[in-house]
């Protein structure tokens, strides 16, 4: 997805710092106030709400987060038919959910990225 305002911009940015380990050679930002761009000071915002939940099992904070993620996605401009937060319960009966965002992308890039995969299967297949 291209990020069309600064709150999808925020909602991206955090969501790949919380997954996503600094690369050899790179410092991570010491503090908030390293961040001086509206879109990193709602990042940091956001990433620090979501590690504000309590999510391990037992603590049932996990339907929450997933709410708060999911008005983040709609508030940064995703349509709110492609943000779903999906109760569930696991086995012991605790409360839990999954949050399903549909990215949508043209056609073209879509099929442009299959091609580029199938290049580097193809190069790591040595063909």
């Amino acid at each position: 997805m291209i990020p069309t305002n600064t709150a999808s911009v925020a909602v991206a940015v955090a969501l790949a710092t919380a997954a996503t380990p600094a690369a050899p050679g790179l410092a991570a930002q010491d503090a908030s106030a390293d961040y001086t761009e509206p879109y990193q000071r709602q990042a940091f915002e956001i990433y620090r709400t979501a590690i504000g939940f309590r999510t391990a099992a037992g603590h049932g904070q996990v339907p929450a987060m997933a709410r708060y993620l999911a008005d983040e996605f709609r508030a940064g401009g995703f349509p709110a038919e492609d943000v779903y937060v999906l109760p569930q319960t696991v086995p012991g009966g605790e409360e839990t959910a999954s949050l399903v965002v549909n990215e949508r992308v043209p056609v073209r890039a879509f099929f442009g990225a299959l091609e580029h995969w199938y290049t580097i299967l193809n190069e790591l297949a040595g063909r």
